[in-house]
């Protein structure tokens, strides 16, 4: 028997029985505990942050998210939206008018008086003490002493769902119909903005430091749309994004590097202000409602089911897509070129839309890097692989998508 069938028979007999933690690159599943949906993230650095949900989920991150600690919120309605001003004081706001505060991180949550029964949305702070919340019905409220009193500003039959201000007196709310509204007195008084559309708008934000530059993102037909602003929302137009599904949270970074989150677990990034727009492997298939930067690598997209994904590089993957024909069937190709040093290219097709799992072994079977694993909707896909870690010798590569598997030969030559 030659090496190389003796390798291989080494490399099969034990092939299912290594295992290594998954790399960390695009984006990857933390352990929320929680099976509720989870419709708002917020971080204050890469290490501390807070997700909220239905049935009054609370949990909290001390180290970005590898452990989440369930907080009691004192409410069994729904929340919807959560806002920390420092690493002490926070609101969440939701169901049948629900606002809730902590002085101390999470760990006791009280219930503020609202005079409202109308669910909210979304929450702000500017300060420690004055913020804004909407909801259903044009329902606008202000604090201006924490939340000790809140104060109705706006009312009407339009569902109002994010709310975000660049300074104390310079603010946006978007809503359904294509509602965009705008104050420059601290919303004692709101103009509805040119929006062009009649969509359901879900999430408004600008960047922090940027008064002039803001993104806006929603469900419509025949594409969701990414809507940008480039005079301070006094106009906004619509920008070239793919047919795709609903996005419900959008957050960007700087005036030009963003994200895009929505249903079936889509993550849209553009790195050139929203000119050109492209799909991330997001490894969930549950819908997202809330993504959050912490810096250009680090950011987190809570969903349905307890679901919560993060990305320490941006969200990006060498995964290229060829095509969006559906092939006639799953298939790996032979990597070109072979041999190769120390790039070579990965070339599959999956017929359906399914969980793909694309790794390189060594002759033992032990994983020496993953490649990619996440969900992709049908398609021919390219991963470019750089092994400049890896020494010369033969690796196989395998891709796995639902019940198909299949392996290949590589062989690195330096």
């Amino acid at each position: 028997m030659n090496s190389l069938k003796k390798s291989f028979i080494i490399f099969a007999g034990i092939f299912f029985l290594s295992s290594i933690p998954d790399s960390q690159a695009g984006w990857f599943s933390q352990v929320s505990g929680t099976s509720e949906h989870l419709r708002s993230v917020f971080f204050l650095n890469d290490l501390t942050g807070w997700t909220v949900g239905f049935s009054g989920t609370v949990l909290k991150t001390t180290n970005g998210g590898t452990n989440w600690v369930s907080q009691t919120s004192g409410t069994p309605h729904s929340l919807l939206s959560v806002f920390f001003i420092n690493s002490l004081t926070g609101w969440a706001v939701g169901g049948l008018g629900d606002i809730i505060v902590t002085g101390n991180g999470g760990t006791n949550w009280s219930l503020q008086t609202t005079g409202s029964t109308t669910a909210l949305n979304s929450v702000f702070f500017v300060s420690a003490f004055t913020g804004w919340a909407v909801g259903e019905f044009m329902t606008i409220l202000r604090t201006t002493n924490s939340g000790t009193n809140w104060v109705p500003l706006f009312s009407g039959s339009v569902p109002l769902n994010s709310v975000t201000f660049t300074s104390l007196s310079v603010g946006y709310i978007a809503g359904n119909s294509g509602y965009v509204m705008k104050t420059t007195n601290s919303g004692s008084n709101w103009t509805v903005q040119n929006s062009n559309v009649d969509y359901f708008l879900y999430s408004i934000h600008f960047p922090a430091g940027i008064s002039t530059t803001g993104y806006t993102v929603g469900m419509g037909t025949p594409s969701s749309p990414i809507l940008k602003s480039t005079d301070s929302g006094i106009t906004w137009t619509i920008q070239p994004v793919p047919l795709g599904n609903a996005l419900n949270s959008v957050y960007f970074i700087d005036a030009v590097t963003g994200w895009a989150a929505g249903f079936i677990g889509t993550i849209m990034h553009t790195t050139n202000g929203g000119a050109n727009w492209s799909d991330q492997i997001s490894s969930t298939s549950s819908s997202l409602h809330s993504t959050y930067f912490a810096n250009s690598a680090t950011g987190w997209a809570v969903g349905d089911l307890g679901t919560i994904v993060k990305t320490v590089n941006g969200g990006l993957t060498a995964v290229e897509t060829i095509s969006n024909i559906i092939p006639e069937k799953f298939s790996l190709h032979q990597n070109y070129p072979n041999p190769f040093n120390p790039t070579t290219n990965i070339k599959f097709d999956v017929i359906k839309s399914n969980h793909v799992k694309l790794a390189v072994y060594d002759i033992s079977g032990k994983e020496v890097a993953l490649l990619m694993k996440g969900n992709l909707p049908a398609g021919s896909y390219e991963y470019k692989f750089n092994a400049s870690s890896l020494t010369s010798g033969v690796y196989y590569y395998k891709l796995e998508a639902g019940e198909f598997s299949e392996v290949k030969k590589l062989v690195l030559m330096k």
